[in-house]
């Protein structure tokens, strides 16, 4: 079993699920450890492995000079025992929309 999924999107827009699902059912507020050097070695990877909490990171210099990512596009570090759970929530808001309060 994989400990780790790693999302590569935009944070802004469609490419914000990812983090909104994993928060949809406690109503958390977000919080990301993160810096500008060691983004996918350190903060989209290690922290959500070892903490078992969904990580992002803008992506840093090195991140951007060896892959194909784009400026406007983030890593996201989802641990895998979440997946069900934001399985469950992807369910729950395509079935209707998010209330309004």
């Amino acid at each position: 079993m994989p400990g780790l999924c790693l999302y590569r999107g935009q944070l802004l827009g469609k490419g914000a699920i990812p983090v909104q699902i994993d928060y949809y059912d406690t109503g958390k507020r977000l919080e990301f450890n993160t810096t500008v050097f060691q983004a996918t070695c350190v903060d989209s990877t290690m922290i959500p492995f070892v903490t078992g909490k969904l990580n992002s990171s803008l992506g840093c210099y090195g991140c951007r000079e060896s892959t194909d990512a784009l400026d406007e596009e983030n890593l996201i570090g989802i641990p895998y025992p979440n997946m069900e759970k934001i399985t469950l929530n992807l369910q729950e808001l395509a079935a209707k929309p998010t209330k309004k309060v």
